[in-house]
Protein backbone atom coordinates (compact mmCIF):
# COMPACT_ATOMS: atom_id res chain seq x y z
CA UNK A 1 0.00 0.00 0.00
CA UNK A 2 1.08 3.52 -0.75
CA UNK A 3 0.52 6.86 0.98
CA UNK A 4 -0.81 9.74 -1.13
CA UNK A 5 -1.58 13.42 -0.61
CA UNK A 6 -4.83 14.43 -2.34
CA UNK A 7 -5.54 18.10 -2.98
CA UNK A 8 -8.13 20.02 -4.96
CA UNK A 9 -9.00 23.61 -5.83
CA UNK A 10 -12.31 22.96 -7.60
CA UNK A 11 -14.43 23.39 -4.45
CA UNK A 12 -13.24 26.15 -2.13
CA UNK A 13 -14.39 28.42 0.65
CA UNK A 14 -15.85 27.62 4.02
CA UNK A 15 -16.97 24.11 4.99
CA UNK A 16 -14.87 22.41 2.32
CA UNK A 17 -11.96 19.99 2.28
CA UNK A 18 -8.85 21.17 0.46
CA UNK A 19 -6.68 18.09 0.97
CA UNK A 20 -6.35 14.67 2.55
CA UNK A 21 -3.79 11.96 3.16
CA UNK A 22 -4.92 8.49 2.17
CA UNK A 23 -3.58 4.95 1.88
CA UNK A 24 -4.37 3.14 -1.36
CA UNK A 25 -2.99 0.64 -3.85
CA UNK A 26 -2.55 3.25 -6.60
CA UNK A 27 -3.42 6.81 -7.68
CA UNK A 28 -6.77 5.86 -9.20
CA UNK A 29 -7.88 4.13 -6.01
CA UNK A 30 -6.62 7.10 -3.94
CA UNK A 31 -8.85 9.53 -5.90
CA UNK A 32 -11.88 7.41 -4.97
CA UNK A 33 -11.38 8.00 -1.23
CA UNK A 34 -13.49 10.91 0.04
CA UNK A 35 -12.01 13.00 2.90
CA UNK A 36 -15.29 12.89 4.85
CA UNK A 37 -15.22 9.71 6.94
CA UNK A 38 -19.01 9.38 6.59
CA UNK A 39 -18.78 9.02 2.81
CA UNK A 40 -18.23 5.28 2.57
CA UNK A 41 -18.70 4.31 -1.08
CA UNK A 42 -19.88 5.27 -4.57
CA UNK A 43 -23.15 4.21 -6.19
CA UNK A 44 -24.11 5.23 -9.73
CA UNK A 45 -21.37 7.85 -9.80
CA UNK A 46 -22.47 9.52 -6.54
CA UNK A 47 -20.63 9.77 -3.21
CA UNK A 48 -22.70 7.80 -0.68
CA UNK A 49 -22.80 7.20 3.05
CA UNK A 50 -24.15 4.34 5.13
CA UNK A 51 -26.51 4.82 8.09
CA UNK A 52 -26.09 2.81 11.29
CA UNK A 53 -29.07 0.69 10.18
CA UNK A 54 -27.27 -0.20 6.94
CA UNK A 55 -29.27 2.06 4.62
CA UNK A 56 -27.31 4.18 2.19
CA UNK A 57 -27.82 7.88 1.52
CA UNK A 58 -26.44 10.35 -1.02
CA UNK A 59 -23.86 12.78 0.31
CA UNK A 60 -25.45 16.10 -0.58
CA UNK A 61 -22.75 18.24 1.01
CA UNK A 62 -20.69 20.06 -1.59
CA UNK A 63 -17.49 19.95 0.41
CA UNK A 64 -15.27 18.07 -2.06
CA UNK A 65 -15.00 17.37 -5.77
CA UNK A 66 -18.03 15.66 -7.32
CA UNK A 67 -17.30 12.02 -8.12
CA UNK A 68 -17.64 12.73 -11.84
CA UNK A 69 -14.71 15.19 -11.50
CA UNK A 70 -12.25 13.05 -9.52
CA UNK A 71 -9.77 13.41 -12.36
CA UNK A 72 -9.35 17.03 -11.17
CA UNK A 73 -7.96 15.85 -7.81
CA UNK A 74 -4.20 16.23 -7.60
CA UNK A 75 -2.49 13.09 -6.28
CA UNK A 76 1.07 13.12 -4.94
CA UNK A 77 2.87 9.96 -3.88
CA UNK A 78 4.34 10.38 -0.37
CA UNK A 79 5.69 6.94 0.51
CA UNK A 80 5.00 3.36 1.44
CA UNK A 81 2.58 2.36 4.20
CA UNK A 82 3.50 -0.33 6.69
CA UNK A 83 1.77 -3.69 6.34
CA UNK A 84 -0.40 -2.99 9.40
CA UNK A 85 -1.95 0.14 7.87
CA UNK A 86 -5.24 -0.34 6.07
CA UNK A 87 -6.57 1.32 2.95
CA UNK A 88 -8.52 4.53 3.52
CA UNK A 89 -8.44 8.01 4.96
CA UNK A 90 -5.59 8.97 7.30
CA UNK A 91 -6.03 12.73 7.72
CA UNK A 92 -8.11 15.50 6.10
CA UNK A 93 -7.87 19.30 6.00
CA UNK A 94 -11.30 20.96 6.44
CA UNK A 95 -11.92 24.71 6.19
CA UNK A 96 -14.69 25.35 8.72
CA UNK A 97 -16.84 28.47 8.79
Amino acid sequence: MKIYLLSQDVVSGYDTYDSAIVIAENEDEARKIHPNEYVTHVTNGQWMGTCSNGEEYKNELYEWVEYSDIDKISVKYIGEASKEQQKGLVLASFNAS
